[in-house]
């Protein structure tokens, strides 16, 4: 469903507290320095040495008296994002149009997987109707092949929605 929805349904954590102190912009610039020196071939983001990094910074840098400043705030951005998680649980469905062309892209990704799998064992629409029932599975295939069709041509709004 979240694939479908573009919502996670796992809760949100807060983010952790050398995260937060590490998105001022000179700080910022002092881990990429860093990081650049550690990591110099460049290529692929090495994550867990920018997290080690950052966390070796915040703890050498930051005084006992700010930490706890930063771990509030953190607090806060986790709260801020429990809060509009829970928000988009409850809330009604959303009706507006660019909300439905993300619910209609989901389902393309999440079918493409599907298909993808149907092609690669090189089954064909009997096979498809034996698992998900009768001749609705070719009608769901045609209207699938459509929007695969839309989102390659670039044209983004089926009409439809």
């Amino acid at each position: 469903m979240a694939r479908l929805t573009g919502t996670s349904l796992a809760k949100p954590r807060a983010p952790p507290v050398y995260n937060v102190w590490a998105r001022s912009p000179d700080i910022k610039a002092l881990v990429d320095r860093e990081y650049k020196l550690a990591h110099p071939n460049g290529g692929v983001v090495d994550l867990h040495l920018l997290r080690s990094i950052k966390s070796r910074l915040y703890e050498e840098m930051v005084p006992n008296t700010e930490k706890t400043i930063w771990r509030k705030q953190a607090l806060e951005e986790g709260k801020a994002l429990v809060k509009e998680w829970e928000q988009n649980l409850v809330s009604p469905p959303a009706t507006d149009p660019e909300s439905r062309q993300q619910l209609v892209f989901g389902l393309y990704q999440f079918s493409s997987f599907v298909l993808t799998y149907f092609q690669l064992h090189r089954w064909d629409r009997s096979d498809c109707a034996a698992i998900f029932g009768s001749h609705l599975c070719a009608h769901w295939l045609r209207w699938i092949r459509q929007i695969w069709w839309a989102r390659a041509s670039g044209w983004w709004a089926l009409e439809c929605c």
